[in-house]
């Protein structure tokens, strides 16, 4: 997908934004796709956003780089399936929509809860990623790899790691995990459904 004149999607020749759906591990994605030159930008969003948080971006790149934005499953005009649902799961869909796309090895960029999905693919599917740029998540803290105090370093490592592992029988218990976060107040959340 990285000629120098169009872009490829979905077996569509894209030369101006697309917008559509894409098949994920399951399911289907929404995304949003400008062309452009050179290595590709795959860009997934935080807990409450969509693809949209990423247009900003793309018209700044103007044609520069393409960039692929999707709606994770769960998320704004993306499938919303009972379950499977966990940071695993979400970078299987995004491993997919990028072989549906054709792509290839592209610049991962990740937002907040996007950035646990961005380091999941990356350790999943080194293949598809080149670089990866992960903002406000997924990032762990230096740590002392001699066992001495870190200061707690050691938990957080353990707890992203395991967060990179954990599954939810449900899109409520997905939800419901998000919520007992201290960094979400409960006077923040409206109604999820």
């Amino acid at each position: 997908m990285r000629d120098s004149s169009v872009q490829q999607v979905v077996g569509c020749r894209v030369t101006r934004e697309a917008q559509g759906r894409i098949r994920g591990d399951g399911v289907e994605l929404a995304f949003g796709y400008w062309p452009g030159y050179g290595m590709p930008i795959v860009a997934l969003h935080g807990l409450t956003a969509s693809y949209v948080n990423f247009i900003g971006i793309a018209e700044c790149l103007a044609g520069r780089r393409a960039l692929l934005a999707l709606d994770l499953r769960g998320r704004g005009d993306s499938d919303k399936p009972g379950d499977p649902y966990g940071t695993v799961q979400h970078a299987r869909d995004v491993a997919a929509a990028m072989r549906a796309t054709g792509i290839g090895p592209s610049v991962i960029v990740g937002y907040s809860m996007g950035a646990f999905v961005a380091a999941a693919l990356a350790a999943q599917e080194p293949t598809l990623v080149s670089e990866v740029v992960l903002i406000d998540g997924g990032y762990v803290p230096a740590m002392d790899l001699t066992g001495a105090s870190d200061g707690g370093n050691t938990a957080a490592l353990l707890e992203r790691v395991m967060q990179l592992r954990e599954t939810y029988p449900s899109r409520q218990a997905y939800i419901d995990h998000w919520r007992s976060k201290p960094h979400f107040p409960p006077e923040d959340w409206g109604t999820v459904g």
